[in-house]
């Protein structure tokens, strides 16, 4: 069994990671061509999970991405009805903001008995909402009012006590189809004061976007909606060289 955190955290250790997430509900008409570029631009993993309650088939869509790539495959769960044998690994994902003991530890518990029956790697992982400009599937999901995007303090402190808490991993999360990306500044003071890696997802429409991302501080890189519904299949080798940094 490949242990994918450890190799996740070299790459946090010595340069910028690119994710990819795929959204069942939204796979690209030509996959195997995506899959193909994402190859060719050396992405670092796969984050495979959509924000809703729908049931998926997320173990054909794993198979086909370990089939035509070796690209490892992690799941990015809304619930404990996205889980698939065939990935990689699992973020095991705590909502921490939330008011909803549920999200913090209800599904999680949920899904012990699946996880270790399929004997699935877990990486433990922190997830804040940060408003985008718009209401998220995740919002809409969780009923959670996002942090402020000038609320500096508040990201900062659940961050530090993510960390306290032993998680392996903070996703500071903008949400699907943010119109902002998460602030550069939220990502620059966070860094000073956490050392585990942080995933910087929503809003990242241009190579330069997440060039300062990894520049203010975070780790790896998640793009998602932009290829949903562009065939410039430039733009993967244009991220890579801007993240890879």
């Amino acid at each position: 069994m490949p242990n994918i955190y450890k190799k996740l955290k070299t790459i946090a250790k010595t340069r910028g990671g690119y994710f990819i997430l795929i959204d069942p509900e939204k796979i690209p008409d030509n996959l195997s061509k995506f899959l193909s570029h994402a190859m060719d631009a050396n992405v670092d993993a796969f984050l495979i999970g959509g924000s809703t309650l729908k049931q998926f088939d997320l173990n054909e869509l794993s198979l086909k991405i370990k089939k035509e790539t070796s690209i490892p495959v992690l799941i990015f769960p809304s619930g404990t009805h996205q889980i698939s044998q065939y990935a990689d690994a699992i973020l095991y994902l705590s909502f921490l903001q939330s008011h909803d003991p549920y999200f913090i530890i209800g599904a999680q518990v949920e899904a012990v008995p699946i996880v270790r029956n399929l004997k699935l790697e877990t990486i433990s992982t922190a997830y804040l909402l940060i408003d985008s400009g718009n209401v998220s599937s995740a919002q809409r999901l969780t009923n959670v009012k996002p942090f402020s995007r000038n609320d500096v303090s508040a990201v900062t402190n659940y961050s530090i006590a993510a960390e306290i808490l032993g998680f392996q991993f903070l996703y500071l999360e903008g949400g699907s189809g943010a119109k902002f990306s998460i602030p550069n500044n939220i990502i620059a003071f966070i860094r000073k004061e956490i050392t585990i890696p942080i995933i910087v997802g929503g809003g990242i429409k241009k190579p330069e976007d997440a060039r300062e991302k990894i520049n203010s501080g975070a780790n790896f890189v998640v793009i998602g909606n932009l290829f949903e519904n562009n065939n410039s299949y430039s733009l993967f080798k244009e991220f890579a060289e801007a993240i890879h940094i």
